[in-house]
């Protein structure tokens, strides 16, 4: 597993392929009886296909959970935007004395840079994208990209469990059908509360490089 991991990457094994695998598995058995007949040893014996094929899927939520995170989960139902573009304004989701440490250290960067020291939406997420890549090149990224990882995961898997509502509907799986709801809620709040931690993660990880390289 570790090797497939580092061959991967984290973000690839959790945010792509794993839920394709998830994806796969359920739907087999809601197969028409021909396909799974027909495939049942492409499946089950070919390990290679079922990867592959799994890899395919992940690649499909994976686009599909990108557009509604810019179209709809961040527009629509929170439209305040992703916490990486409010967290330095009035509508952030932090705590007023953590958002109050990292806009001192936003003015000093924005100082520095010639931007504007009144944070705005672009620049928010500007100054976060040069503090994860400021940790990344500090080689201390790895707590960052596990919430990445599972932001995109539970992300993936939500427009999943969405998608299979009017299948499991179509099917006459009830049953299936609001499990599928009730698991597609947990999955979107999950995603939404590991998109916040990432951005605790990364700025928190960034104040501690600061302190260490002074």
């Amino acid at each position: 597993m570790d090797s497939l991991l580092s061959q991967l990457g984290l973000y690839d094994f959790w945010g792509t392929l794993f839920p394709g695998l998830v994806g796969i598995t359920i739907l087999i058995p809601i197969l028409p009886d021909r396909i799974t007949q027909e495939n049942k040893q492409v499946f089950w014996h070919s390990l290679i296909i079922y990867i592959i094929a799994s890899y395919l899927l992940g690649i499909l939520l994976h686009e599909t959970g990108h557009w509604a995170q810019e179209k709809i989960l961040y527009k629509k139902l929170k439209k305040n935007g992703e916490p990486c573009d409010n967290f330095l304004l009035d509508n952030s989701e932090l705590k007023m004395d953590e958002k109050e440490v990292y806009l001192e250290l936003y003015v000093k960067w924005a100082q520095s840079k010639h931007l504007p020291l009144t944070p705005t939406r672009s620049t928010c997420r500007l100054f976060f994208n040069y503090c994860d890549y400021y940790i990344q090149s500090k080689k201390n990224h790895a707590q960052a990209s596990r919430m990445q990882s599972l932001y995109g995961m539970s992300r993936s898997l939500f427009v999943y469990f969405f998608i299979m509502l009017p299948v499991f509907f179509y099917k006459l799986y009830f049953v299936a059908a609001f499990m599928s709801f009730v698991v597609s809620l947990i999955f979107l709040n999950r995603a939404y509360r590991f998109n916040l931690i990432r951005l605790k993660v990364v700025m928190r990880t960034y104040c501690i490089e600061l302190a260490s390289s002074q």
